[in-house]
């Protein structure tokens, strides 16, 4: 988000008092905005990223993630962010005209609260990064709306980090199952941003395409090119496996869940939750699978760079 103050002269002949007004340029779930905090205005400016990146034309399931979600937009504009945005402005705007009477006028500003920003949000996982890289625990309190936003941009922080050395990031799901109100992971905040850095370290980071079988959702699998995570990342995008979407044995969930890093109690406490049990022969047969993609033992940090740099 950036802040740009623009002036204005009051008088027609440029004698008049001169007032300043700020234009905040935004990227809301992918839609670039223009908003004016003193006039209460969102403008739609455009998308980012253009569907002509070099570092989206490397992966056709990610340009192709990005086309489908505009042209739904397109379809639907009134699902933009921007049009949200300003319907909510309205609505507000409105039930404060019926509580004051309609003979008054009320001016409409945009409040804007900042919740994080991207080196903020680092270094909380840095901190703390048992949320974004150990699975769901059986205690674990209902995650906030916050946290829900963020997981996905945590999760790639947290690789980035070299705290997890394979992850999945959900591109894409079927018409049935889509709903623009509700972002896929792709478009909530900072994914974009940080997804353009991890595909673009190309030396030490495996990006692979994942598809369902049979087709309806798209992934990209992130591995670490150092093994076994490389061979682990491979394996994932081999069989189809998708961020959105669960396992359905107590044998994939296991695998999926090593695989990712997952605890242990936490891939067992997973399983139980689908009134499923984890036979110790299928936990065998599970670490006689990884051995085989594999014999080298998993270690993290996977990577010692621990700063991210924002390109934009």
């Amino acid at each position: 988000m950036k802040c740009r103050p623009t002036t204005s002269n009051g008088g027609s002949g440029g004698g008049g008092d001169s007032s300043t007004s700020v234009v905040i340029e935004a990227l809301c779930e992918g839609e670039m905005l223009r908003m004016q905090p003193n006039t209460g205005t969102i403008e739609h400016v455009g998308y980012w990223p253009r569907l002509s990146d070099a570092w989206v034309k490397q992966f056709p399931t990610l340009q192709t993630a990005l086309k489908s979600l505009r042209q739904k937009y397109q379809e639907n504009p009134e699902t933009l962010p921007s049009s949200l945005l300003n319907l909510a402005a309205t609505a507000i705007t409105g039930s404060l005209l019926s509580a004051e009477g309609a003979e008054k006028e009320v001016e409409s500003t945009l409040h804007i609260q900042k919740v994080t920003s991207l080196s903020e949000f680092e270094t909380l996982i840095a901190s703390n990064p048992s949320f974004w890289c150990d699975g769901t625990a059986p205690n674990d309190p209902i995650p906030t709306s916050e946290q829900t936003a963020l997981l996905s941009a945590g999760e790639l922080f947290s690789f980035l980090q070299g705290l997890r050395g394979v992850l999945l990031v959900q591109l894409e799901m079927s018409v049935k199952t889509t709903d623009l109100r509700v972002p896929l992971p792709l478009l909530r905040p900072f994914v974009l941003r940080v997804l353009q850095r991890v595909v673009e370290n190309k030396k030490e980071v495996l990006v692979l395409p994942s598809t369902a079988p049979g087709g309806g959702a798209a992934s990209l699998v992130v591995a670490a090119k150092q093994q076994p995570y490389k061979a682990w990342g491979a394996r994932l995008a081999e069989i189809g496996v998708q961020a959105a979407l669960i396992a359905d044995s107590p044998y994939y969930k296991m695998l999926v869940g090593r695989i990712l890093g997952y605890k242990e109690e936490n891939i067992i406490h997973h399983i139980e939750s689908y009134g499923q049990k984890l036979e110790p022969r299928v936990a065998a047969a599970v670490k006689e699978e990884l051995d085989g993609l594999s014999s080298a033992p998993p270690r993290l940090p996977w990577t010692s760079k621990r700063k991210l740099k924002s390109n934009i």
